[in-house]
């Protein structure tokens, strides 16, 4: 049952979504390097997609960490070469970022292992998403190459933060509470993803 105290909250996440599912934000007014560290954090397609990946590799442990995080630059670096080389190359929808998110998150949430190799398959597809649409944000943006570099720091500091956060959870309530934060991210990608469903033509 849903108090009534706590409707605005969810009447005002339900406002947002739908404006953040449908366009990539533009840090205005801030230098290359800034603009660049924050378009991770600030494109919810990928913040949910990299948290989701670093809580998923920390929770199995330091070894399905160390791998993914290489993958994760390599594919970040793919990604953004095969954009270099598309003069026609666009901005990714968020459908395939949102799809792999929720399936991470829900991994993270049951805590499911499964082999090393999955883990950094999975890092090596979300470093390819993200590096696609990180370059191409910054020639948008006349960010330039330093505007991607430091995008791509940002990008592989989120995903390690995150993972050395959950490789740290070794105490029981501390194994919980980072399941249930998988299961909101899980929860937050499914609603979005339902949402750019629906407003497709």
């Amino acid at each position: 049952m849903i108090r009534r105290k706590n409707l605005p909250p969810i009447s005002a996440l339900l406002v947002l979504v739908p404006v953040t599912a449908s366009a990539h934000p533009v840090a205005e007014g801030l230098d290359p390097f800034s603009a660049g560290l924050l378009h991770p954090v600030l494109a919810p397609n990928q913040i949910m997609l990299l948290l989701a990946l670093g809580l998923w590799a920390g929770q199995q442990g330091k070894a399905h960490l160390h791998w993914p995080l290489g993958l994760l630059l390599t594919g970040l670096l793919s990604g953004g070469v095969l954009a270099a080389l598309d003069e026609q190359a666009t901005l990714l929808p968020y459908l395939p970022y949102l799809a792999l998110s929720s399936a991470l998150g829900l991994l993270a949430a049951l805590s499911l292992r499964l082999p090393v190799v999955c883990t950094a398959a999975l890092a090596l597809l979300a470093g390819g998403l993200t590096g696609h649409d990180t370059l191409l944000h910054a020639r948008l943006t006349n960010d330039g190459t330093i505007g991607i570099i430091a995008a791509g720091l940002a990008v592989l500091l989120i995903c390690f933060n995150a993972g050395w956060l959950a490789s740290k959870a070794k105490k029981f309530w501390m194994q919980i509470a980072l399941r249930i934060t998988a299961a909101w991210l899980t929860a937050l990608s499914l609603m979005m993803l339902g949402l750019v469903v629906v407003q497709t033509p």
